[in-house]
């Protein structure tokens, strides 16, 4: 019983690990519809950045879900 425990374990964090990743991809999306909404150039360009860095963490977190995934 204490393997299927383990398992059990490592599931609930791997299934917090990737809501926290697609949390990222849910912000960014978010930010870059700001951005589309907006009249002001600069708050324009700002939500662009923040959307663009918030998909670029995503991206490396992503990729190192399927790392993970692919080792085990």
């Amino acid at each position: 019983m204490h393997e299927y425990s383990k398992v059990d374990n490592e599931m609930e964090n791997f299934k917090e690990y990737v809501h926290r990743t697609t949390d990222l991809l849910c912000d960014s999306y978010k930010w870059k519809k700001l951005s589309r909404h907006t009249e002001n150039r600069e708050a324009k360009e700002k939500y662009d950045h923040i959307s663009t860095m918030l998909y670029d963490m995503f991206m490396n977190e992503y990729n190192s879900m399927i790392a993970k995934y692919k080792e085990d």
